[in-house]
């Protein structure tokens, strides 16, 4: 009992000292706690940012960039108004989100397909565009005539 009547006087002894030096003040007010101040001298060093930077020669290169052509699609059928529009190209049964011959389909409609290729739309025409065109612009070519 006699060592933690002790204990408990020596250390409030020890945190009544810490914190009264803590809350201590001299003369000066705080001015223990500040730093001293520092003189900086770089009169002998270069400027890094300085006008006299040598600039590096760069190399210059030429970048390939290889432009690839659409390959070639042949719509067999198509598939359109649907749930599940969907399309027969090369021989091919494909839907929206499939890749055919490295480019992406993007939709399938009536009038064809759409894919993207290298970042490109591209529309392919479905037979029947191409073979019976719109019987509209026919009519009008005639009329121009």
């Amino acid at each position: 009992m006699r060592h933690k009547a002790f204990l408990s006087a020596f250390l409030s002894a020890v945190l009544a000292a810490s914190a009264g030096a803590c809350f201590a003040q001299d003369a000066g007010g705080d001015a223990a706690l500040r730093p001293a101040q520092v003189e900086y001298r770089a009169e002998d060093l270069e400027d890094p940012f300085g006008a006299e930077v040598i600039e590096q020669p760069q190399e210059k290169k030429e970048e390939k960039v290889e432009v690839k052509q659409l390959p070639p699609m042949v719509i067999q059928g198509l598939i359109w108004g649907g749930a599940l529009p969907q399309a027969i190209v090369n021989e091919k049964v494909v839907k929206v989100g499939d890749i055919i011959e490295e480019a992406r389909v993007v939709d399938i409609r009536k009038d064809g397909l759409i894919v993207s290729f290298q970042g490109e739309e591209h529309t392919i025409p479905s037979p029947a565009q191409t073979f019976y065109p719109d019987p509209r612009k026919d009519a009008k070519r005639r009329e121009k005539k």
